[in-house]
């Protein structure tokens, strides 16, 4: 019976060759045997025969050779800077200048190391710049640990609008989240901008067991705020601190800051090999006037 798909097993097509050494160490190995366990493992009894041989040069254990792994070259390496992270105009300039060796791979194996050999974020880099490159960095990975191990603290936009008053508004939500569970431990809503009184009402309701509160929420080890200062403000550090719970302040985010405007004559991000950027010419000025200079009395 062959099976659909070839067993890749290495130690299962062993164990098959070990059989057949031993067969014919005792004359009674047949054809039939090598049919067999060819049409076992999807392949010709050439092959079989050819497990045989490699047994036979190692002690009677198959020891298949692996193949030897394409890896990229200084000058490949340079190559896929030099084109920003373009693996196929990498792979064409290689192969038109030759440095892809006598027998040159094909593209799907230059691609495969290239990948391997550099991660996306820094491919990406190559592409974009450094801002691309901070897309594919991991933030916020901390261990899970145990409930109310840690909480954090934020305010919230909802996106929902209410009406307060006759007026059309977004509600902001103040919350402290179990960073274990991801559970909410209280909370409190308010139609204007969020304040302390709005901490002081969300610790409350998280700290407080029993009754309409819970089962989340207790006494934290600690509390991650951002750097606003109503959750820096003295009142709030107070009020953890009679609670004997430690505020940290989470560093700033640079990765995602904001950046200043540039100026609109600012030179394209489009990256470019030195053939092309130097036979290129550079654009005519716009709405620039020449300005002859006046005769002083």
């Amino acid at each position: 019976m062959t099976i659909e798909q070839p067993l890749r097993d290495t130690s299962l097509r062993r164990a098959a060759v070990s059989r057949l050494m031993f067969l014919a160490q005792q004359n009674s190995l047949t054809t039939d045997h090598i049919t067999t366990v060819a049409e076992t493992f999807g392949v010709h009894p050439r092959s079989v025969r050819r497990w045989m041989d490699n047994a036979a040069q190692h002690n009677d254990r198959y020891t298949p050779q692996r193949p030897a792994s394409f890896t990229l070259t200084q000058v490949m390496r340079d190559a896929v800077a030099l084109f920003c992270g373009n693996i196929a105009a990498a792979y064409r300039d290689l192969h038109k200048r030759g440095h892809l060796g006598d027998d040159p791979v094909s593209y799907a194996t230059f691609h495969r190391a290239v990948t391997t050999a550099y991660t996306p974020g820094f491919l990406a880099g190559l592409r974009g710049g450094e801002k691309e490159r901070r897309k594919f960095d991991v933030h916020f990975t901390r261990d899970i640990g145990h409930r109310n191990q840690a909480w954090e603290a934020d305010h919230v936009e909802a996106s929902v609008w209410v009406n307060v008053n006759g007026h059309r508004r977004k509600p902001w939500i103040t919350w402290f989240i179990d960073c274990a569970s991801d559970a909410i431990c209280g909370l409190s809503i308010s139609a204007q901008t969020p304040s302390r009184e709005n901490i002081l009402l969300a610790v409350r309701a998280a700290v407080l067991r029993g009754g309409d509160h819970g089962p989340f929420g207790g006494s934290p080890g600690l509390v991650r705020v951002d750097r606003g200062k109503d959750f820096l403000s003295d009142t709030v550090e107070t009020a953890f601190g009679i609670l004997g719970v430690r505020v940290v302040d989470l560093p700033p985010d640079t990765q995602n800051s904001r950046e200043p405007s540039k100026p609109s004559t600012a030179p394209s991000k489009q990256c470019t090999s030195p053939a092309s950027s130097a036979s290129s010419t550079p654009p005519e000025p716009v709405n620039q006037t020449k300005k002859t200079p006046t005769n002083a009395c």
